[in-house]
């Protein structure tokens, strides 16, 4: 493609690419042109489960197209499809005769019981393995999803364990790179793009350490950098509510599930007598 087509819109580059491409990446094209919602929610997986072809082949298709790969080609779809809206909308239809804020509550919370339901017993129990045993835990985030990293690394820093995290993005890589083969860093990103945390996550996988990816992409760039990819289900589990509106709540829950697993199975009681110590005496009335 020429310089000029990389602003074109994805379904404006699908349609006009239709006569250049293989029959199998056609195949790819007349689906995501038929139903874009549909392909904006779903992985490149499914899309080629779909379509009847190779995973390969989806993102050969994207590549086509002027874009890195699935998850750039995802998101420029789902810049231009409309139906992400209606689907958070309709959410709050059982609210619509109340007051605004009991309504935007009911908006934000449907499915967030789901959050951790991608995440198998034994994949649970793997990471939480890797927290109780690690000589320390390095958390990582940015943007938004900050105030969660910080809430990650308060409450495994409670139950005893030493915990660091870090804002500023340089230190993040400086840290993650320095991490040894007993360290686990979990870097927290619900796109899995975030340019600075795909970094610090690079700088993880370079370096000793295991790295445990938590994200709502499990196609993205981060995601294939990790040993473990903790997949945490947005509330209606939509990718275009991931986008738009960034909500952390799923990830407050998963934060909140993986202390109390990791509380469980840790053995730092003394520990946390002590930082139940320190605690006691600096609250006020």
């Amino acid at each position: 493609m020429n310089h000029l087509d990389e602003h074109l819109p994805a379904t404006t580059r699908l349609s006009s690419a239709l006569n250049t491409l293989l029959p199998s990446e056609t195949k790819v094209a007349r689906e995501v042109l038929q139903d874009a919602a549909a392909a904006v929610d779903s992985t490149a997986q499914q899309l080629a489960d779909r379509v009847g072809v190779a995973r390969s082949t989806v993102v050969r298709t994207c590549r086509k197209l002027g874009y890195e790969g699935y998850p750039q080609f995802r998101v420029a779809l789902a810049r231009e499809t409309p139906t992400g809206h209606d689907a958070v909308e309709s959410a709050a239809e059982d609210g619509a005769d109340m007051a605004p804020w009991p309504a935007e509550a009911r908006r934000l919370t449907p499915g967030l019981e789901r959050a951790m339901d991608a995440v198998s017993r034994e994949q649970a129990d793997r990471v939480v393995e890797l927290i109780c045993s690690a000589e320390s835990i390095f958390v990582a985030a940015n943007g938004q999803s900050a105030p969660t990293a910080m809430d990650l690394a308060y409450r495994l820093l409670s139950e005893g364990h030493r915990v660091s995290t870090m804002t500023d993005v340089l230190s993040q890589q400086i840290a993650a790179r320095q991490l040894g083969g007993e360290d686990v860093c979990i870097v927290i990103s619900p796109s899995g793009l975030n340019e600075l945390s795909v970094r610090v996550a690079q700088a993880a996988a370079s370096s000793e350490a295991t790295l445990v990816v938590m994200t709502s992409n499990t196609d993205s760039p981060a995601a294939k950098l990790a040993d473990e990819v903790l997949n945490i289900v947005p509330p209606l589990n939509t990718f275009w509510n991931e986008l738009e509106f960034v909500s952390r709540l799923h990830y407050a829950v998963a934060a909140e599930v993986l202390g109390r697993q990791v509380r469980m199975r840790g053995e730092g009681e003394s520990q946390r007598r002590r930082i139940l110590d320190v605690v006691t005496e600096n609250l006020v009335e």
